[in-house]
């Protein structure tokens, strides 16, 4: 074999390598990126199984999906009187934190930014029909724990401002036109 020939057989085999390796690289970036979302999931969920998790991650759904999940229900029902009371807003705000979206995180500056300026109707209608696709993709006990929940939540934010009088009617019919659509989704 000439020199030539031997040079350029050692060049076409570094190279060969060279791409196997930045494949092999690229694959294992990849599976960490997984593992991670996977982790991060697992701690916003009830759902335990790995290959449901790494399912519902290449469907697009992270973590950040069920932290919205669980609060636009809450900024929806406070806002349905149009408008929000402290009460309402400081127990959004810590159901921000118990969902793991401390302050400054970009989780909690969206829904803080709920809080000072009303969300169009659209953040509604996007909620409805995210749970329209995935409620069904969930186990009948990860569907009543995930409802419980959230309509819990959402009530407790109707009864945090109080009522008209010594607590009677502590939840407007408005917030439980609201409350109902939200139970309707479950449904």
């Amino acid at each position: 074999m000439s020199d030539n020939l031997n040079k350029r057989r050692k060049a076409l085999e570094e190279q060969f390598f060279a791409n196997q390796e930045k494949a092999a690289l690229e694959n294992l970036k990849a599976e960490k990126e997984l593992s991670q979302a996977t982790q991060s999931l697992a701690s916003f969920t009830t759902i335990e199984n790995e290959s449901v998790l790494k399912g519902l991650i290449e469907q697009g759904i992270g973590a950040e999906t069920f932290v919205a999940i669980k609060l636009v229900p809450l900024v929806l029902v406070a806002w349905a009187d149009n408008e929000i009371q402290d009460e309402e807003r400081v127990k959004i705000l810590s159901a921000l934190s118990k969902n793991g979206a401390p302050q400054g995180s970009a989780v909690y500056d969206l829904v803080s930014g709920w809080l000072d300026n009303r969300p169009s109707d659209d953040l509604k209608s996007a909620w409805l029909s995210f749970m329209q696709e995935y409620l069904p993709t969930l186990d009948a006990a990860s569907k009543q724990a995930l409802k419980e929940e959230v309509l819990g939540s959402s009530a407790e934010v109707a009864e945090s401002a109080g009522g008209w009088l010594f607590g009677w009617g502590s939840v407007s019919s408005e917030e439980q036109t609201v409350l109902d659509q939200l139970g309707a989704a479950f449904s």
